[in-house]
């Protein structure tokens, strides 16, 4: 339901536009009417008003000053000018102010009501989107435990995207800032014998009383973040994977060693699970979680040299260097690689600097840094291999995989070095691929010449060669200098033209002979390409 207000000085046209108008039909419950803007702004003031009808020469306050101070009042009011041309530099001065229509006299009832019903469709479509944004956040504030454990899966996962703060403030978790904390991981090590030769819903039943597991027995010890605010967390669990309990905690590890060995015997004594602890090393910046997540699934590990059902921590690994593992998990997640297969160069560029950035600022020790080195460029020579090349081709056969850091006097030259081998290989895979692809859309070009009277399209090609459609429609631009739809075309039409100079076949024949099955399509896009019909264009032939 929508109000309506009428501010005319002019008693005739103030009746016209309210009398002339059935408004209710419209959806318009009431109608308001003022004689000057003073008026008006007190109606304004007291009533919750839809639109407003205003004219702008007005006594008291004119339109344009009536409207300004409407604005200031409730700025999701529609307004509509009534102007003459005369006033038409008011107007202009109207648009300033967003006005949202306007009307000349003398006018017509019906066209006032046009304008009328296209705000009210407005105001509809405005109100719907204000109940579905005030539904989203009802949403939001009922699903907050979901969002807490989405932010902690982000994090594990190092796929975080935003501001810790902000999210942490939004959630109601600024406690957690720059506070301490480590990654455990709790492993099944006979889910499969759990769920060996039992219903796919088995699995889900194991992974349920799992976490039901872990949170009870926890629950009697410290606060857990998901379920309460109240007080101090201290841990939060996390329903990482099928087989998997991931848990921050936000306390000292030794405290919490005897309650995870409690924990393994309750879930042999009560289910028969046999499970295994990791536990990585302490942070307190959290977009570090994925790394203590890390370095706890490595402690876990040590259950295959060690036994299971016991717990580890990373440092029984003799890792002692804390910020030397960290250095190595985060190198180790650099998109470096990922840049290096799609071939581009100037993301390598800010991967190695945003590198030589985090080294400077862990001030490690030269064996560090070269053990760091070398696993760069050990990673870069896999992904090297896997794209099908050899590093020994790129770089020569007296490349040595053991760089040693020595012999470079500082991290600027450092940097050159990584940046004149990245850019050596990345010019040779590039190199490569194009001739490749050179290669592949000569042979794709000689197949849809010799084949485009058959139902051939970019997909079928694409999948005869074993390519992706979207790739082989950018190849095919890049190398041909048309899109695969124009050039088929114009090969169609083109051998057409010829059929229709060299044969007296019916248009049909022809259509199906150049790849049209329906002869009238085949028309439209002859007339298209050529600027006649195919009969019209054989008649102008048979002139010539």
């Amino acid at each position: 339901m929508f109000r309506l207000l009428v501010v005319e000085d002019e008693e005739m046209i103030r009746n016209k536009i309210i009398y002339n108008t059935n408004w209710k039909e419209h959806g318009v419950i009431e109608v308001f009417q003022a004689s000057n803007g003073l008026e008006a702004i007190d109606i304004v003031r007291n009533n919750n008003i839809d639109i407003v009808i205003t004219d702008i020469q007005m006594p008291e306050m004119n339109g344009i000053e009536l409207i300004r101070e409407i604005r200031s009042l409730n700025r999701g009011i529609k307004c509509i000018i009534i102007t003459a041309y005369a006033e038409f530099e008011y107007a202009k001065e109207s648009v300033k102010l967003n006005v949202n229509d306007y009307i000349l006299k003398p006018f017509k009832s019906k066209d006032l009501l046009y304008i009328v019903k296209k705000l009210l469709e407005e105001i509809v479509r405005e109100r719907n989107e204000r109940v579905e944004v005030e539904n989203l956040r009802r949403q939001l504030r009922e699903n907050k435990k979901a969002l807490r454990e989405k932010l902690l899966n982000d994090l594990l996962s190092n796929s975080y995207i935003g501001d810790v703060d902000d999210d942490l403030n939004y959630l109601e978790l600024l406690e957690l800032k720059n506070r301490e904390y480590f990654i455990a991981v709790i492993n099944i090590n006979n889910f499969m014998e759990l769920i060996k030769e039992e219903d796919e819903e088995q699995k889900y039943i194991v992974n349920l009383s799992f976490y039901n597991l872990v949170t009870k027995f926890l629950s009697s010890l410290a606060t857990d973040s998901s379920n309460t605010l109240d007080t101090k967390l201290v841990y939060s669990v996390i329903n990482y994977k099928i087989d998997q309990i991931v848990i921050a905690v936000y306390n000292d590890i030794d405290k919490f060693i005897p309650a995870f060995e409690d924990l393994i015997k309750a879930g042999r004594r009560e289910l028969g699970f046999c499970m295994t602890t990791g536990i990585g090393n302490k942070y307190k910046n959290l977009t570090d979680m994925h790394i203590s997540y890390k370095e706890a699934c490595s402690a876990a590990l040590l259950d295959r040299v060690y036994g299971r059902g016991n717990v580890y921590i990373f440092n029984d690994l003799n890792f002692g260097n804390k910020v030397y593992s960290k250095q190595l998990h985060i190198l180790g997640d650099t998109k470096l690689y990922d840049d290096l297969k799609i071939g581009a160069f100037p993301e390598i560029k800010k991967d190695i600097e945003n590198v030589i950035t985090q080294i400077k600022s862990s001030k490690l020790e030269l064996d560090a840094i070269n053990t760091i080195i070398y696993n760069i460029i050990l990673l870069s020579c896999k992904t090297i291999n896997e794209l099908g090349y050899d590093v020994f081709e790129i770089m020569g056969e007296d490349f040595n995989l053991h760089f040693d850091v020595k012999e470079i006097n500082n991290l600027v030259q450092l940097e050159e070095w990584l940046l004149s081998f990245f850019y050596k290989v990345n010019e040779y895979i590039n190199r490569k691929r194009s001739n490749r692809n050179e290669k592949l859309l000569s042979k794709v070009k000689d197949y849809v010449d010799r084949n485009y009277s058959e139902n051939i399209t970019l997909t079928s090609i694409s999948k005869d060669f074993g390519i992706s459609s979207g790739y082989l429609s950018v190849l095919f631009n890049d190398y041909i200098g048309q899109n695969f739809i124009d050039y088929l075309t114009n090969l169609r039409i083109q051998n057409a033209k010829n059929l229709l100079k060299s044969t007296d076949l019916k248009i049909y024949e022809i259509a199906d002979r150049v790849g049209y099955r329906d002869a009238y399509y085949f028309s439209t896009a002859f007339k298209k390409s050529v600027g006649i019909n195919p009969t019209d264009y054989r008649e102008k032939l048979n002139i010539l």
